[in-house]
């Protein structure tokens, strides 16, 4: 039998035993279902579980003993008996081997199955555990059973931990028990914050319990941590109930501000602040829809989409990320220049057709290389457009990419082509203050590397950091370089490289470089003049751009959609928004400050980092409001596209930072 087969062979005599049918009637099924578990199949180890858990018998016990396997908890053998989780949690109460795996949930469970055998099994494991530290976990899955809550109580069984001991005690309404243990509610308060799983039950049970005062209790228990939105709810419940408007208002002030505006729902709405420190911030988060500010963070954090004319071939931010521009191929090409932070229709320039146009930035002007009127490949044109005024210069070669060294731009670094082929590709570099032109910058290299590190024609791979002035090149292997004195780079650490030539690179923080190929992507370190790999993962590889407000590597998956890598650990994240998720063939490419964009056909999606740091913002509750949040803030008044993005959420968390901090609200420069 095939796996499909076995499955619903399985299944059927999984019913069987569950209907009851007589022994001698099951003896050709449990023996074919043995043989196969004997063989290794999963499917039949899950059957049998499942059959013996159904009718008991010693023949499928004997099997699960000899096999010491618990059962999966991601079968698909879909008897609709039991869950395949349950069935898993059970198994492992009857093996009663800690090395096999632990599942208090599961032994209580199984202590309940009075007449099967592994009632028993159960029953004998909790009375063994005595002083374990296991028994806590055991005691707090029994409760609301009552059977079980039976056997701990005559056999005086309890949790060890004092404050586990007090949460047990309430959830079973021992109240005289509770209140010898934990007089002052410390404990309880301990309960509330080392154990978030434990917070609903508690939360249920404390209005119930005697002078438990469920507010004071969650108040101090949870005094520097966010509290989630359950929690928040039940707390201005309370205290509406209570009429303790200023204690509602001192919570919203504590809450980021959506779910400041959920609690205030509940508010009396003739009631007002004392003073007039708060008045307008009251006044805005009264008014204010609940979601209409999670639109608007969800706005802030997510891509903003603008249109262009063609495929999208080169991208460029200024390093302060105010302008983008972008080169598209349709007809010829074209470059556009955006300023995103006043949103004004793009200025348009006509490009010639050949060559690859790479663009850049010196400060807000565009510079554009095309190629030399006769098509010249020993030199280009690179253009510098200022308020619609171009002026040019001869550079040697054909460059292909372009990219600042400096943070103002004025230092750029050229891949430059100078044949027909890859291999004769040269780095250029050019400083504005220094040589009128760009020429083969001089590289020193650390002690000990080899020859090829001083090689200028490096292959077709080149990123920068322009706040670090570091630049990193490689086509089979990597060097990373820092920008010096004159016409030099001098080299940090150089690296072999075996097996899959690099298709993408990037600097990252500290002394981080990420590379990816075909195959996968690849973390490096920089270690005494070498790079060594610091770890990779096959999850996805493609275009990088680095990340530094995620820290984190953003990783075109080639068609699998867009992903943001931790530095570390090269996980996915867990954090929605940006471009995460995105489909399609794009270019990608980012700022200094982490603003990033993917440029397709009609298209560029930009994530800004100032918009991503006023959603940040407006995520934090209010009281952790600092005066470092006032060029937060700044930046997104000046800008007249985040004002109108962020709406009165802005006006929020403006009212709340002047209220905390007394520094004065941002003014509006609309340069």
């Amino acid at each position: 039998m095939n796996a499909d087969e076995l499955r619903t062979y399985a299944r059927t005599v999984v019913i069987r035993a569950n209907d009851g049918v007589r022994a001698w009637r099951m003896a050709y099924p449990s023996a074919r279902l043995t043989r196969a578990g004997d063989h290794g199949s999963q499917i039949a180890v899950d059957a049998v579980w499942e059959a013996w858990l159904c009718d008991g018998n010693p023949r499928w016990w004997a099997a699960l003993q000899r096999w010491r396997r618990p059962a999966d908890p991601g079968s698909a053998l879909n008897t609709g008996i039991r869950g395949a989780d349950l069935v898993h949690r059970l198994s492992l109460a009857a093996l009663d081997d800690p090395e096999i795996g632990w599942s208090a949930t599961g032994i209580v469970h199984a202590a309940e199955m009075t007449g099967h055998p592994i009632s028993r099994i159960a029953r004998g494991r909790i009375l063994e555990l005595g002083e374990n530290l296991w028994i806590d976990d055991v005691c707090l899955a029994a409760v609301g059973r009552d059977d079980v809550l039976a056997l701990l109580n005559d056999h005086r069984l309890a949790p060890i931990e004092p404050s586990v001991h007090a949460a047990y005690l309430l959830l079973t309404g021992r109240q005289q028990d509770y209140w010898e243990l934990d007089p002052d509610q410390r404990l309880l308060v301990r309960a509330y914050r080392e154990r978030p799983d434990l917070r609903p039950a508690l939360r249920d049970a404390m209005p119930r319990f005697g002078d438990v005062n469920p507010v004071r209790t969650m108040g101090a228990a949870l005094t520097g941590v966010r509290m989630d939105r359950d929690e928040v709810a039940f707390l201005s419940h309370r205290l509406a109930e209570d009429r303790d408007w200023d204690g509602l208002w001192r919570l919203a002030r504590d809450l980021p501000p959506a779910d400041a505006v959920m609690a205030l729902r509940r508010a009396d709405p003739d009631w007002r602040p004392p003073g007039s420190a708060d008045a307008e911030l009251h006044a805005l988060l009264r008014t204010v829809d609940e979601q209409r500010l999670h639109d608007g963070i969800e706005t802030l954090d997510g891509p903003r989409t603008l249109p262009v004319s063609g495929l999208v071939v080169h991208g460029a931010f200024s390093t302060d990320d105010r302008m983008l521009a972008v080169v598209t191929l349709a007809v010829g090409k074209r470059l556009w220049v955006f300023d995103l932070e006043r949103g004004t229709p793009p200025a348009e320039y006509p490009l010639d057709l050949h060559g690859w146009a790479p663009v850049s930035f010196e400060g807000h002007r565009p510079i554009v290389s095309e190629r030399w009127p006769d098509g010249d490949p020993a030199r280009s044109t690179l253009w510098r457009i200022d308020g619609g005024r171009r002026t040019g210069r001869a550079v040697p070669g054909q460059p292909h990419l372009l990219l600042p060294v400096t943070v103002d731009g004025a230092t750029q670094i050229t891949l430059s082509q100078f044949g027909p082929n890859w291999g004769t590709n040269r780095l250029m570099l050019a400083r504005r203050n220094g040589p009128p032109v760009f020429r083969p910058p001089n590289i020193t290299v650390p002690r000990g590397a080899p020859a090829w590190a001083a090689d200028r024609s490096i292959g077709r791979l080149l990123a920068t950091d322009p706040l670090r002035r570091r630049v990193a090149f490689s086509d089979a292997r990597i060097m990373v370089a820092e920008l010096a004195r004159g016409n030099r780079l001098r080299g940090l650490a150089v690296s072999e490289i075996d097996t899959h030539v690099p298709q993408a690179l990037c600097l990252g923080a500290g002394d981080q470089v990420f590379t990816s190929d075909d195959r996968r992507t690849t973390r490096w370190l920089i270690n005494g003049g070498r790079l060594e790999q610091g770890g990779s993962t096959d999850v996805v590889s493609g275009q990088l751009a680095w990340v530094p407000y995620r820290d984190a590597v953003l990783v075109d998956g080639r068609g699998r959609g867009f992903r943001y890598l931790d530095a570390d650990t090269l996980q996915p994240l867990n954090r929605p928004g940006g471009l995460d998720g995105m489909r399609g063939e794009s270019l990608l490419w980012g700022a200094a400050n982490g603003s990033h964009a993917a440029g397709r056909a009609d298209r560029v999606d930009v994530v800004l980092a100032s918009a991503v740091a006023l959603a940040d913002l407006a995520r934090r509750p209010m009281s952790e409001a600092t005066a470092a949040d006032h060029k937060t803030l700044a930046a997104a008044r000046r800008s007249p596209v985040l004002r109108k993005q962020a709406g009165i959420l802005l006006d929020i968390l403006e009212a709340n930072h002047l209220g905390r901090t007394g520094s004065p609200s941002p003014v509006p420069d609309d340069r």
